[in-house]
């Protein structure tokens, strides 16, 4: 979870970076620009973490399952 938190804090902070500049960029009128929000920021990064977590949840459910002398038994090139 660790690392996908901060993989997601550098995607957002380039992110934001993008959407600043290309708010300095000349606009039509009609467009307001790119507006981040941090609602939207916290909203992403609980998604984040909600996936990463369901995500694990099975392969460690199945690694608890097996046991650890048939587990080293059958390791690669043991």
């Amino acid at each position: 979870v660790i690392i996908v938190y901060l993989s997601g804090a550098a995607g957002f902070t380039i992110a934001f970076g993008l959407c600043l500049a290309v708010n300095q960029l000349p606009m039509p009128r009609f467009f307001a620009g790119l507006l981040p929000t941090w609602e939207s920021a916290i909203v992403a990064f609980a998604l984040l973490g909600g996936i990463a977590i369901a995500s694990s949840l099975y392969p460690a459910r199945q690694a608890a399952g097996v046991d650890p002398i048939e587990a080293l038994h059958w390791e690669a090139g043991g």
